[in-house]
C-alpha cells in the first residue's frame, strides 16, 4: 500500500517541463493558416487538429498567442490523461518524452498501445524502444516522425535529446 501511495504521490508532483514544450514546438511548428498535415487532416497552430480530412478554406486562422495558449491547454490535458493511464513512477524526462508522444498520436492511441502495456509492466527500456514503431502517418513511413521518435526515445532514456534539427 505504501508503494502505491508513493507512486501516486510522485505522479502528481511532476509536470511537463519546458523541454516537453520545446520538443513539441520543434516538430509541430507554428502555422497561422490551416493546412493539411501529412495524413491529410486539417491542422492549425501548433499541431492542433481542426478536423479529419482536408481543409476546405472555411477554417479560422490562429494567432501565435492563441496557438501557444492552445498548446499549454493541450499539454495539460495530455498530462492529466497520461497520469490516469500510467501506473509506474516516472522521472521528469520520461514524462516529457511521453507528453510529446501523446500530443502527437493522441491519448486514445497511447491508451491502447503496447508501449503503455510495457511501461506499466515496468519494462521502461522496451517501452522506449516501442516509440520507434510509431513512425507512420496515413499508413506511410515519415522521415519527420522517425526523427521525432528517435528524439523522444533519447529524452525518455537519457534525459536529453541528440537530434537538434529536423
Amino acid at each position: 500500500m505504501n508503494t502505491m501511495l508513493a507512486i501516486l504521490l510522485s505522479l502528481n508532483t511532476i509536470h511537463p517541463s519546458l523541454e516537453a514544450s520545446k520538443l513539441i514546438v520543434r516538430y509541430e511548428g507554428y502555422h497561422s493558416v490551416p493546412y493539411n498535415d501529412e495524413a491529410g487532416h486539417c491542422t492549425v497552430g501548433i499541431g492542433r487538429l481542426l478536423h479529419r480530412g482536408n481543409c476546405d478554406g472555411t477554417e479560422p486562422h490562429l494567432t501565435r498567442e492563441r496557438a501557444y495558449r492552445d498548446l499549454v491547454a493541450h499539454i495539460r490535458m495530455v498530462e492529466a490523461n497520461l497520469k490516469k493511464m500510467i501506473l509506474v513512477n516516472l522521472k521528469q524526462h520520461e514524462l516529457d518524452a511521453l507528453v510529446s508522444f501523446a500530443y502527437n498520436v493522441g491519448c486514445g492511441a497511447v491508451r491502447e498501445s503496447k508501449l503503455l502495456r510495457l511501461l506499466n509492466a515496468g519494462k521502461k527500456r522496451q517501452a522506449a524502444d516501442e516509440l520507434l514503431n510509431w513512425t507512420k502517418r496515413g499508413g506511410k513511413s515519415s522521415k519527420g516522425l522517425r526523427k521525432r521518435r528517435i528524439e523522444e526515445r533519447e529524452m525518455f532514456l537519457n534525459g536529453k535529446s541528440n537530434v537538434t534539427s529536423r
